[in-house]
C-alpha cells in the first residue's frame, strides 16, 4: 500500500465525516504554507 493511496483513503473518510479536504503535491503545499506564514504578522 502506497503513501498516495493512504492519503486519499484518509481524505475520503474525512469527506464522509463532513470535512473539507484538499489534496496537494508536497511542493505546492509547502509553497502555500510559506505564503500563509509571510502574511501573518509576527507576535514577537
Amino acid at each position: 500500500m502506497g503513501k498516495t493511496y493512504v492519503g486519499i483513503a484518509f481524505g475520503i473518510s474525512a469527506v464522509r465525516e463532513g470535512y473539507l479536504v484538499r489534496y496537494y503535491k508536497l511542493s505546492k503545499l509547502l509553497e502555500k504554507v510559506g505564503i500563509a506564514r509571510a502574511e501573518v504578522p509576527s507576535r514577537r
